[in-house]
């Protein structure tokens, strides 16, 4: 059996009770105009950004899981409207 942080195993077991409950967490849509470099410098940055740069950066575990997840949620965004680093 594989060890799961506190923080981490907190995140899955949120997750697990809000879709057995049907609750899901308040979502968001974000409309943001950029620039084509600032497009690139974005997707450049998502790329390099480790788990620990948002570790460092968050208060916690649990904050630092939930800022990786937006953030990989936005590079995507980037990825389908052609903004993909290799």
């Amino acid at each position: 059996m594989s060890h799961i942080s506190g923080a981490k195993y907190e995140r899955l077991n949120r997750r697990e009770n809000a879709a057995m409950t049907g609750n899901q967490p308040k979502t968001i849509l974000l409309d943001v105009e950029l620039t084509d470099e600032e497009a690139w410098s974005l997707a450049q940055f998502f790329k390099r950004a480790a788990f620990s740069d948002f570790l460092r950066n968050s208060q916690d575990e649990t904050e630092a899981y939930a800022m990786r997840d937006a953030a990989n949620r936005v590079r995507d965004a980037l990825a389908m409207a052609g903004y993909s680093p290799r």
